[in-house]
């Protein structure tokens, strides 16, 4: 694996465990973390149930946080053309300049850990990433 695709996975790995933690009720910012990066890696739109989805919340709750971002500027909630019915969140500028700030400090943070560890180690690091996010997933489907 050359050095970019590992970077690249390792923060992909790291994000998930993260993300984990996350959905077990911690950190209210790294909430609205998940959030934003998940809007970003969906093109910058969603629907609020693929968010309570994605968290694992009450539509109450995700209802609370997208008010707390939509007060930031980070989103807005619109209209969806084609069904009036439904709520789509999209990303403004703000928020997507957010998400890029943070992925760029994210990376530079991955980089600085290969550096450190090595690219032996980093590989080593991935795999046993994966394995525990593959037991994690065993575990919630039982």
């Amino acid at each position: 694996m050359d050095r970019e695709e590992l970077i690249t996975e390792l923060q992909k790995a790291i994000r998930k465990s993260q993300h984990h933690r996350h959905k077990q009720g911690n950190k209210e910012d790294s909430k609205r973390g998940i959030v934003l990066r998940y809007l970003y890696d969906q093109g910058g739109s969603a629907s609020p149930g693929e968010i309570c989805a994605l968290m694992n919340v009450t539509t109450a709750r995700v209802t609370a946080l997208l008010n707390e971002l939509e007060e930031d500027h980070l989103i807005v909630r619109e209209i969806a053309p084609r069904d009036r019915r439904r709520v789509c969140v999209k990303l403004t500028d703000k928020g997507r300049y957010s998400v890029e700030q943070w992925n760029r400090r994210s990376r530079e943070g991955t980089e600085r850990l290969l550096d450190k560890i090595g690219e032996e180690d980093a590989e080593a690091l991935l795999r046993i990433c994966r394995a525990v996010e593959e037991i994690r997933s065993e575990e919630s489907i039982k």
